[in-house]
Parts: structure tokens; sequence; C-alpha cells
């Protein structure tokens, strides 16, 4: 829908009166009276805040296809040969050495080096061939979430601090995934697992809430997956 925002900004002292849709019926809301149409119905979603979205007869295909295009655009690699990995094994990019960028406008993430920017750019050539890459939400859903979590103990070699992922999906599709740098060094492999799987119990019932206020009820216990047999006992 396509709502005029004329009433959005500002502060009003007048009353403001809108007409409801003919669909929604409601006792005791009196006369409605409006000026103008304030809503617009635009049909089928297709594309939103830079989002696709492909409706089939069982399924929503949703991908940012268009953002990624206008990414490669501007780093003017429309002609650059497609890469089919994210980036190359074993970097250590936080301790990396050498020429700092010319311009440091190109790149504003990190320490300003010519490593960095040279990655940036290898991530860039990935995106061009995954350009279309993105995640199916399916119709047959038990609507039940389910989680799986990871973790690589000192992975910064600058902080010695673990990663923490996870992935969740609602029934089969995929619903919130996140990487994450833990805020403090974890002595042990079992104890970065642990932390990870705390961190991912978070989300799970964050989700169960939003669930709830959408009127889902999420009866069933919440099922995790992990890999770390020690973290296992210590839960």
């Amino acid at each position: 829908m396509d709502v005029h925002n004329a009433f959005l900004h500002g502060d009003l002292t007048e009353e403001v009166y809108m007409k409801l849709p003919p669909e929604f019926l409601a006792p005791g809301l009196g006369k409605y009276v409006d000026s103008e149409s304030l809503c617009m119905d635009l049909g089928p979603l297709k594309y939103f805040s830079g989002v696709e979205v492909v409706r089939g007869p069982t399924e929503l295909f949703i991908c940012q296809r268009k953002y990624a295009l206008d990414i490669i655009s501007e780093s003017g690699l429309l002609g650059a040969e497609p890469i089919n990995t994210p980036m190359e094994q074993n970097q250590d990019l936080i301790l990396a050495k050498g020429a700092s960028l010319r311009d440091s406008e190109l790149y504003r993430r990190l320490q300003t080096k010519e490593a960095h920017w040279n990655m940036t750019l290898y991530v860039v050539c990935y995106l061009k061939k995954n350009s279309g890459q993105g995640i199916v939400m399916r119709e047959i859903c038990d609507l039940q979430l389910y989680g799986w979590c990871d973790s690589d103990w000192d992975r910064c070699s600058f902080t010695q601090k673990s990663l923490s992922s996870w992935f969740i999906s609602l029934g089969n599709s995929l619903v919130s995934s996140k990487t994450k740098k833990q805020d403090i060094v974890s002595r042990s492999s079992a104890e970065a697992e642990y932390r990870s799987i705390a961190m991912t119990i978070c989300e799970l019932k964050w989700l169960k809430i939003i669930l709830h206020i959408l009127s889902v009820e999420h009866k069933s216990p919440l099922k995790m997956y992990f890999d770390s047999q020690v973290a296992l006992y210590i839960a």
C-alpha cells in the first residue's frame, strides 16, 4: 500500500478523519469523513526498500539484485571477472601493512590500507557472480523455530576474541542470521561455543516473542543444533 504522508510530519491542531476500507467492520466507530484518498493499492509486492520479491505458486523469493548491481556499478567493476568465493582463506586484514589509500573516502570501515580496499573489490566481484542470490520463503511451514550455531575460537589476531555465528529458520525458511565478534576473550573453545549458544538462545526467544505478537503461538520447545559436546554438557 502507498500511504500519503501529508499528515505524518509536523504538529497538527486540527482533527483528522480517515475513511476505513470497505472490508473493515467494527462496531461503535461512528461516521468517518475524508477529503481525499489517503491510501492506494499498488497490487502484489514486487520491490520494497532495495528488496526484490518474486511470488511463486507456493513460495516467495526475495533478493537484493538491484542493490548489488548498483554497488558493482559504483565500484567500476561491471566489466570485471566474477569470483566464486566471497574471500580468500586465512585472510588477516586487521594486521595488514602496506601503503594507505590516497582517497580515504573509498573505504571508511576499517584501517584504510590498500589490502582492505583490494579485498573489498574482491567481495564486489563475488557479488557480480551471485547478484541474484536470495532467500526462499516457503508457504508450507510448521511455524516452528530452529537454530544452528557455531563459533570460531580466537579468530581475531588483534584482540584474541572469538566469533559467534548463527542462523535461524521458521520451518524451512531462513528468518535470521548473524556473525558477530564476542564481547570478551574466551579462554577455551568450549567457552566460545557456550557463548555462541547463549547468543543464539536470546535470538530464538526474541523471535518467539515476535511470533506471539503476530498471534502465532510457538508451543513446542525451541530446537537448537551445534557440534560441541563439551558445550552441550555445560548447557
